[in-house]
């Protein structure tokens, strides 16, 4: 049990030890997937509680930025100790994580239910389409630091 928490601390501080991928884009594109998952568990939590207690869903431009700032406070600036453009890049991959499951859905009241939840397919491919495109702005210096130069493939 010893070796296991020891092997578990390990991986926990790397996950949290600040790096770029500079040159390297497929651990640079797990990373921030990483980053949008975590935006988006984190928002699902913090959208059950709130509806919960409230019986609403959060108001989304508000809800939106308030995970990006405390996103951005207690792990980039706290935690990480602001690492410059990296730091800004992480937090705008949590806010879309964030922003993908709260963004694309409208709330209907009813009498029945209270609210519904009813997907605003427009936004959700507009939202998709952000983070493919984020994706592929942060990967393709990446890939070209990699294999532009005739590095090797495979």
């Amino acid at each position: 049990m010893k070796n296991e928490l020891h092997i578990l601390k390990c991986a926990w501080q790397e996950l949290n030890t600040p790096d770029d991928f500079h040159d390297n884009f497929y651990e640079g594109l797990l990373n921030q997937i990483g980053h949008i998952a975590l935006g988006a568990f984190a928002s699902v939590l913090l959208i059950v509680i709130w509806s919960q207690a409230t019986g609403e869903m959060p108001h989304k431009e508000t809800f939106i930025l308030v995970c990006i700032v405390c996103y951005f406070i207690n792990i980039e600036l706290i935690k990480q100790k602001f690492q410059g453009l990296d730091s800004f890049i992480d937090t705008w991959f949590v806010a879309l994580g964030s922003a993908l499951l709260i963004y694309p859905f409208d709330e209907l009241h009813t009498e029945e239910f209270g609210f519904v939840l009813q997907i605003n397919h427009s936004a959700l491919y507009l939202l998709c389409a952000v983070i493919i495109l984020s994706l592929a702005v942060y990967v393709w210096p990446r890939m070209k630091r990699q294999y532009g130069s005739g590095g090797d493939v495979g």
